[in-house]
């Protein structure tokens, strides 16, 4: 019963992964397809996984990226709690604009 349970609980938590990465939300929550400052599609790219608590921007750093590359993804953020399946979990596939990830990338040299 045990094995049956755990077998459960993983394909509902892989059902819900990877339905997630299929939707990207503007500020008003409207699901949308493209960048609105690059006017591309969103690409379904891997990026690393990171648990803990990441360091803050500057505010300037902020301001710039919101304006510049709001769609970049680089890592995707797990939070704190750390499971025991997590050591597995290296990368994670997400949707982003490439634009907007070379404009990081650009600005962050």
């Amino acid at each position: 019963m045990r094995i049956i349970s755990l077998i459960f609980i993983a394909f509902i938590t892989a059902a819900l992964a990877s339905s997630c990465v299929n939707r990207i939300r503007d500020s008003k929550g409207d699901v949308i397809n493209e960048c609105p400052v690059h006017h591309i599609s969103f690409e379904s790219i891997a990026v690393e996984t990171v648990y803990g608590m990441p360091r803050r921007d500057s505010s300037a750093s902020y301001e710039v990226s919101k304006a510049e590359f709001p769609y970049a993804r680089t890592r995707s953020l797990r939070g704190c709690m750390v499971g025991p399946f997590s050591r597995f979990n290296k990368y994670d596939r997400v949707r982003a604009c490439l634009d907007c990830n070379r404009a990081k990338e650009e600005y962050s040299e």
